[in-house]
């Protein structure tokens, strides 16, 4: 479906189904790769990793966050790379830590599977929530393009997504086969709503857009064949062929 105005000038929220599945697969890439230095220290925690307290004047010399006259007045402060919390068996639970790339939180279950996960690096912050097997269930990311929701199945696979931005805030519904299928946006010149096929095609698409509302139909190749809205408060109708040259329009 393609969001255009009705005297067929392409406006600042004119995206098709493609292009709008295209903008939250690259925003579910951009959330996961916030989210995979994550998992990397998840995987250390089950490791067993040992925090290391530091010396405190060796410690001062590498960290920016710490002044010397704080450490001297408080000399109870504990500074180290990473701290993990067991339980009354020794399993790990907890997991802080402090990497390259950013901070992050991991906590994890009886069975040592990482069920939360939070973490912070330069493009973002992300929370991860996963299900007692290790999938992905529900990952929220914000990074400067925007705020992410991703919703996962049992299987790990995304089933909605929701994107927050300036410019064209988006909602996907994906079918079993990752496919999206619903796509509902809205952008400063209008909202659209896109219906798409099994084979990811659009077939419906309706828009509410500067002129009046717009209804379109497509084909199985995606072409539109039917076109029916509201222009200056009266009614237009448009049919065409699978090549797309008109058939009949009124008026």
């Amino acid at each position: 479906m393609r969001e255009c105005r009705q005297d067929g000038a392409r406006t600042r929220s004119d995206l098709t189904i493609t292009e709008r599945v295209e903008a939250l697969e690259r925003t579910e890439a951009n959330a996961k790769r916030h989210n995979q230095w994550v998992m990397a220290v998840a995987g250390f925690a089950v490791a067993g990793l040992v925090a290391s307290v530091l010396g405190l004047a060796s410690t001062l010399k590498k960290t920016a966050f710490v002044e010397q006259d704080q450490v001297a007045a408080a000399s109870e402060m504990i500074i180290a790379k990473g701290f993990i919390v067991v339980d009354e068996r020794g399993r790990p639970r907890a997991t802080l830590t402090a990497t390259e790339i950013g901070p992050a939180l991991i906590l994890n279950s009886e069975n040592g599977v990482p069920r939360v996960m939070l973490g912070m690096s330069a493009d973002g912050t992300t929370l991860d929530l996963l299900d007692e097997n290790g999938q992905h269930r529900v990952l929220l990311g914000m990074s400067p393009e925007g705020s992410t929701l991703i919703l996962f199945d049992e299987k790990n696979q995304k089933r909605a997504m929701l994107i927050a931005s300036d410019t064209n805030p988006s909602l996907g519904l994906f079918d079993d086969n990752n496919r999206v299928r619903v796509v509902l946006g809205t952008g400063a010149d209008g909202t659209a709503l896109g219906l798409s096929d099994e084979n990811g095609r659009s077939r419906v698409g309706l828009a509410i857009i500067e002129g009046g509302p717009m209804l379109t139909l497509h084909d199985a190749r995606g072409k539109p064949l039917a076109i029916l809205g509201v222009r200056e408060g009266a009614p237009v109708l448009r049919l065409t062929n699978t090549s797309g040259n008109p058939i009949w329009s009124a008026p």
